[in-house]
């Protein structure tokens, strides 16, 4: 299921005849959330993104794996900040061409400039897959690079 399928699925489930009972996803608290660093590499050609280095992200959503691409996280220090994620930009990462370009319309640029969804999608499927694989570590792991 996309992102935006499942949106639309919560969307939906708030018109019900029925009560229905939502657990919003807290993008705010980072103990939900695998984590790992990620870097470009000085050979890899196909980064996708316009920043050197950035974090995995994994949650799931509606029983399905949400990755997020977050740039400025790996330089988060709780200690000297109110709140966590006040200078991140996140992208979401999908397998879905059309989350790729609608639900990162805000923060667009975080991706290489020029190039068609279609070669988005090819671009940003490894770091999709290695987010998915992610999840599946405990929650509120942290990996460091190169453990996935």
């Amino acid at each position: 299921m996309s992102l935006i399928g499942a949106m639309f699925g919560c969307f939906a489930s708030l018109c019900a005849p029925e009560p229905v009972t939502l657990t919003p996803v807290q993008l705010s608290d980072p103990n939900g959330f695998r984590t790992q660093q990620i870097y470009r590499l000085p050979s890899e050609a196909n980064w996708p993104f316009t920043v050197d280095e950035g974090m995995l992200l994994c949650t799931w959503i509606l029983g399905d794996p949400a990755v997020f691409f977050a740039a400025g996280a790996q330089d988060y220090d709780s200690a000297n900040h109110d709140d966590a994620f006040s200078d991140v930009r996140t992208i979401v990462l999908s397998d879905d061409v059309i989350d790729l370009v609608i639900l990162n319309f805000v923060n667009a640029d975080l991706f290489v400039e020029q190039i068609s969804p279609q070669r988005r999608l090819e671009m940003v499927m490894p770091f999709f897959e290695a987010g998915a694989r992610l999840c599946d570590q405990p929650e509120g792991a942290s990996l460091p690079p190169g453990e996935l």
